[in-house]
């Protein structure tokens, strides 16, 4: 039986026709879809207000304030829709079609997102941010070399810092599931500046995700937490010690830590889009944790729940990245050592 929270998670998830569309909509496209969203969400009471209007004025009465008010409610939606769609996080929005797998259509949102960044961050930043997304789509479609030349022609750009240039560069690796390479490019960033957060957090998902290397996993999550920035990570010093502690072994503690993680994660799909991925991934080292202690069963149930989450948000393309993570973490199980 579902508990109250995922009860509420299931509520606040929007519908497959509202996301599906809404991924690749055009700007017109976005209004209707967000006026029908609301209207779907508040149809009980827009009906109500409805009939209300017409016995009103089947009644012989005027159109008076009452009736005014009750013909604002029951067209606010239209004025909402047009809010949403001027405030729209085209960042959230690509990240959706990321994580989905849909990096073609990515390709044709980046001028408008670059706009937007370019009022937000400023016009290099913005530069970079957009040279980063079309690196990974391009590397994505088949075009590796043209997507890193996107990075590469920034190095020595005078209003780029080079640590900033080295971190995109990192998350391109990690894209193309080159986890020497964005290892690599995260320890010249940490050359440049060893107070940089950013950089050491992502040396621990590397390192303990992707490289099964506990001892330097470990090394950069207590260098991170070391500095005044992690504190504002939140709920995601879960999920890198989680990791941190499957990748040494110490399994319970690390469940521990995974699951507090993902019962936040699992409430952010719709806001975060790239929690979809992370979630999985915490997922992922619990199976692995799982089966090493030898709960195979449960761990089953966790794969078999993280698949279909995937199958649900559009993500199952994911899959195979995930049960890597937990065939290079397989463990034996704790009976198979007592009984050898």
């Amino acid at each position: 039986m579902p508990n109250v929270r995922q009860r509420r998670t299931r509520q606040r998830k929007l519908p497959e026709w509202y996301t599906r569309r809404m991924l690749t909509a055009s700007r017109p496209m976005e209004y209707l879809l967000s006026v029908a969203l609301l209207y779907r969400q508040m149809w009980v009471t827009k009906l109500i207000l409805v009939v209300i209007l017409i016995r009103n004025l089947a009644s012989g009465q005027d159109f008076g304030v009452i009736e005014g008010l009750l013909l604002a409610f029951i067209l606010l939606p239209f004025l909402l829709g047009l809010l949403s769609v001027m405030l729209v996080n085209p960042d959230a929005l690509i990240n959706g079609l990321a994580v989905r797998g849909q990096w073609d259509a990515i390709l044709p949102q980046l001028p408008r997102f670059e706009r937007r960044a370019a009022r937000a961050l400023g016009a290099d930043r913005a530069k970079l941010v957009i040279a980063g997304w079309r690196a990974r789509c391009l590397a994505k479609v088949g075009r590796p070399a043209d997507g890193l030349e996107q990075l590469e022609r920034l190095k020595g750009h005078a209003n780029i810092p080079e640590v900033d240039r080295l971190l995109m560069l990192a998350q391109y690796y990690d894209t193309v599931e080159d986890y020497d390479e964005a290892a690599e490019s995260l320890a010249q960033a940490l050359d440049l500046d060893p107070e940089n957060v950013q950089a050491w957090t992502a040396l621990v998902e590397v390192d303990a995700l992707h490289r099964d290397l506990p001892e330097t996993a470990r090394f950069a999550l207590d260098s991170a937490r070391s500095l005044p920035g992690y504190g504002g990570l939140g709920p995601g010093a879960e999920f890198l010690e989680g990791v941190a502690l499957a990748a040494e072994d110490r399994f319970e503690t690390a469940i521990e830590h995974l699951r507090r993680f993902r019962e936040w994660a699992g409430t952010q799909y719709q806001r975060l889009p790239v929690t979809i991925a992370i979630d999985a991934a915490a997922g992922a080292m619990e199976v692995a944790s799982l089966r090493a202690l030898g709960r195979t069963d449960e761990a089953d149930r966790v794969l078999g729940a993280i698949r279909a989450q995937l199958k649900r948000e559009q993500a199952l393309h994911l899959m195979p990245s995930f049960e890597e993570i937990i065939a290079r973490h397989e463990r034996p199980a704790a009976a198979d050592l007592i009984g050898s």
